[in-house]
């Protein structure tokens, strides 16, 4: 299999999160959000920047804060709902399209950098975490929240993974929930990460309905249902399956999924 080059996997990726109704996954996945923002201690007049902001998340809870928040992402087809939201909630994001590889901000211009669920899917995590590293001011933060690789969402990413052949390349967003790769990425900027665990519950009908429910709304399993051959997608789609049930909290015919997630914060 030929290589997939960083560009391409980006280029790939604005497509993905422009497909499906990427709002809904998001939903799904606030608290996390609420949990990064809460453990950054976002203060009135602070300078904040949100790293594949998506539609949100973070950004609005640090607004609503007082906060300065600029929210950054590869994929400006999500700023439509970002704005939304923040109009009903009657708070105020500078949203620029951009990329977690190389943000187009000067040096030491934010006092508190964040990312939820977003920076585990950049290609190249050194210089990921280079970049928020250089946009952050000295006294700043910078906090980020991703799945862990044991998690139900981060084997359930994996696997996706897989099937487009990233893993093979050492492309895998769940090495940001591991937390010596985590660590051992800021300290090659003489920074220290602590590191804590966060969990989330998902609650569906049935496996079924949530499998239905990922491939109509997330970008990457409705990508991989619409690309991959039909033979491969069953196998794919059934590998999920057999997943979730393994990992069903509950006896009952439900599926209720827990979900653990690392928070790293930095101090620059």
């Amino acid at each position: 299999m030929s290589t997939i080059t960083p560009e391409q996997i980006k280029h790939g990726q604005r497509r993905i999160w422009a497909s499906g109704h990427y709002e809904r996954i998001a939903m799904l996945i606030a608290q996390g959000a609420e949990e990064l923002v809460a453990l950054a201690d976002i203060g009135p007049g602070e300078a904040v920047l949100d790293v594949a902001t998506g539609t949100g998340n973070a950004a609005l809870l640090a607004a609503a804060r007082g906060a300065r928040v600029t929210g950054l992402d590869l994929t400006p087809e999500l700023f439509e709902i970002a704005r939304a939201r923040a109009a009903r909630q009657g708070g105020h994001v500078e949203l620029v399209v951009g990329d977690a590889e190389n943000l187009p901000f000067p040096d030491s211009s934010f006092d508190v950098v964040l990312s939820a669920f977003g920076v585990q899917y950049a290609p190249r995590r050194e210089t990921t975490v280079a970049e928020l590293v250089r946009v952050c001011r000295p006294g700043g933060r910078i906090a980020v929240a991703n799945w862990t690789p044991d998690s139900a969402a981060g084997r359930y990413i994996d696997l996706l993974n897989d099937s487009f052949g990233l893993s093979r390349q050492a492309i895998s967003p769940t090495a940001w929930g591991d937390p010596d790769e985590v660590r051992r990425l800021f300290a090659t900027h003489d920074l220290d990460a602590g590191t804590t665990v966060g969990r989330i519950q998902w609650e569906f009908a049935s496996v079924d309905d949530c499998l239905a429910f990922f491939e109509e709304n997330f970008g990457c399993a409705a990508t991989a249902r619409r690309t991959l051959p039909p033979e491969q997608w069953t196998a794919l789609r059934g590998d999920i399956g057999l997943l979730f049930s393994g990992l069903n909290r509950s006896v009952d015919g439900r599926l209720v999924l827990e979900h653990d997630y690392l928070l790293a914060l930095v101090e620059r």
